[in-house]
């Protein structure tokens, strides 16, 4: 479960218990089962503590925000990739900017492939990724804080 000794496990564990306590399942999960998930928020297991920050979002925007910034902000290469992971997983406008201004940085290339992918799922039906790019250089007329909230244009005439 999400105290056994093996972090890919409590990563498992976390993901096997996501219905009970994500959205459009109950509205009250059991506060025993979401204090347990939410004690993975410090693991040391970049698994474990991501899919706690995601899993839990719902009940606790502002502590699994802060979980995944502090990941992505870590020296180790594999709590980024797997704070990417969980900022795509969560569609706000401040995780499109930290992804966003991490890619100006970021040389590792894991993480700048997780980056990218995170930034796809956030952009679907919103923004081109070239679009997003541009934001980044500085040379796009969209904001990072648009990103989540701009429709993409029509599709050209065939």
């Amino acid at each position: 479960g999400p105290e056994d000794k093996d972090g890919r496990v409590r990563g498992n564990a976390i993901e096997a218990l996501a219905p009970l306590v994500e959205k459009n399942t109950l509205q009250n999960p059991p506060q025993d089962l979401l204090e347990s998930i939410k004690k993975c928020l410090e693991d040391k297991n970049n698994r474990a503590r991501a899919n706690a920050g995601v899993k839990l979002y719902r009940h606790f925007p502002q502590e699994c925000f802060e979980t995944l910034t502090k990941m992505m902000l870590s020296e180790n290469n594999l709590m980024r990739s797997s704070a990417a992971w969980g900022l795509g997983q969560i569609p706000t406008p401040d995780g499109a900017t930290l992804l966003l201004q991490v890619l100006k940085t970021e040389m590792e290339e894991m993480v700048l492939t997780q980056i990218t992918r995170s930034l796809g799922l956030l952009s679907k039906d919103r923004m081109p990724l070239t679009q997003q790019i541009e934001v980044v250089l500085g040379s796009g007329s969209l904001t990072p804080e648009q990103l989540t909230k701009v429709p993409l244009p029509p599709p050209p005439p065939a």
